[in-house]
């Protein structure tokens, strides 16, 4: 037992020796804090006190001393100019768009009391996928007064849809011979959602009828809509204190309460398939359907209907929006996060689905494959009376489903399809 954890503790120092040693610390910073012509003068600089360690020729002492003193100055003077006192605050907050051009903004506020020089900044963004990005910034500053504010900006083109959170943000100074870069990291807080891409529909070709909601007061609320007097009745245990009729207890000496028409509503539910081939890899047929129901959400926002988004893969996701118009950002940041998964589970989700049969005016399914388990799940679903529109989105060249009422698809097709 003694001999293992002696061996351990030996492992592990050796680990940290490889890592934190003279030599693995001299090549970090040769690789990150030196500019091309410092890398150049710092060679010339050991290989001058090689030679002066063994040699005699005053010319390469003279070398040696010029070149130190040199690194020396640069040090000292990039030390007491570092930057520091930096405030920061983020400017842009709105969310971009998959595939759109971005500009994020920050407000620099310098509260320091001697200048700065040299300045270039740059911007540490978490993806999604939990890798880190860095954006460049647009400009450089040469002299950074005292009280000055300044605006940053970092132009880019975001890879993948999601929540990037704000990571650091990396003051650098070359100051004062561009020999040396001086980092100074800078904690942020702050976040970019970056939407799927979607389009603006006119027009959806489904019969789509109103449905008795349960709950539909407290739904014509969320929305906004008014709500048509009925009539009065006598009250019921139940019933929402907020709805009796008081003026009807002081004539009748019982309590009554009032009833409202508006119980009826269009509520559209979308089934997105989301098993993919590679987790790892940004697979075009789900951000195409992804792309698809986020064009949908944006229409049944315009129409103020009501919209239930259904994630199938490994487990069955169930995003209802009470009131699509006023939460199309909320809905949009759902889809936003959606990921692959490896199986797609049909008996889970006709069991979920099936809760709702009654409620749903009309049932958009998008597949990303076509296989036995679909077409059962399409057919348990079709023997429910729901009103069923199916685009299946397929690979290039893939063999095309026998049954004539799909609209099938490629992924770069979305954009162009009628739904």
């Amino acid at each position: 037992m003694k001999l293992q954890q002696i061996k351990r503790r030996l492992q592990a120092w050796l680990a940290f020796y490889r890592k934190h040693n003279a030599f693995a610390v001299l090549q970090t910073v040769y690789e990150t804090h030196l500019t091309s012509a410092g890398k150049a003068l710092f060679l010339l600089m050991i290989l001058a006190i090689s030679l002066g360690m063994v040699g005699t020729d005053v010319l390469i002492y003279i070398l040696m001393i010029t070149l130190t003193s040199l690194w020396s100055v640069t040090l000292i003077q990039a030390a007491w100019y570092r930057p520091r006192r930096l405030k920061l605050e983020m400017l842009s907050r709105a969310p971009a768009m998959h595939g759109a051009d971005l500009d994020l903004q920050f407000e620099l506020d310098y509260q320091g009391k001697s200048p700065l020089f040299h300045l270039s900044f740059e911007l540490i963004l978490r993806s999604p996928q939990q890798s880190l990005l860095v954006i460049p910034c647009s400009t450089s500053v040469e002299v950074l007064e005292p009280g000055e504010k300044i605006i940053l900006h970092f132009p880019c083109k975001l890879p993948r849809r999601g929540k990037y959170l704000c990571h650091q943000l990396i003051a650098i100074s070359s100051y004062p011979f561009g020999l040396f870069y001086w980092r100074t990291l800078l904690p942020l807080t702050g976040q970019q959602w970056v939407y799927p891409e979607y389009r603006i529909l006119s027009f959806l070709q489904l019969g789509l009828t109103r449905k008795y909601q349960s709950g539909g007061q407290v739904l014509s609320l969320q929305m906004g809509e008014a709500l048509e007097f009925r009539g009065i009745r006598q009250f019921m245990e139940g019933d929402p204190l907020r709805q009796i009729y008081w003026p009807a207890l002081a004539k009748t000496g019982k309590l009554m309460v009032r009833e409202y028409q508006e119980e009826y509503f269009i509520r559209l539910g979308v089934i997105l398939d989301t098993q993919v081939s590679a987790l790892e890899r940004l697979d075009p047929g789900l951000e195409a359907g992804i792309s698809l129901v986020a064009s949908m959400s944006e229409w049944i926002a315009r129409q103020e209907f009501l919209i239930d988004v259904f994630a199938a893969g490994n487990e069955v996701f169930h995003f209802p929006q009470g009131s699509a118009r006023t939460r199309l950002d909320h809905m949009l940041e759902i889809l936003a996060s959606i990921q692959g998964c490896e199986r797609f589970d049909p008996d889970r989700l006709q069991g979920i689905v099936q809760e709702y049969r009654r409620e749903l005016s009309a049932v958009v399914v998008i597949l990303l494959d076509w296989d036995p388990s679909r077409r059962e799940l399409l057919q348990v679903l079709q023997e429910t009376g729901l009103l069923l529109k199916v685009i299946v989105i397929l690979p290039e060249g893939a063999d095309l489903p026998d049954q004539p009422d799909l609209v099938t698809i490629s992924a770069s097709d979305w954009r162009s399809v009628v739904l």
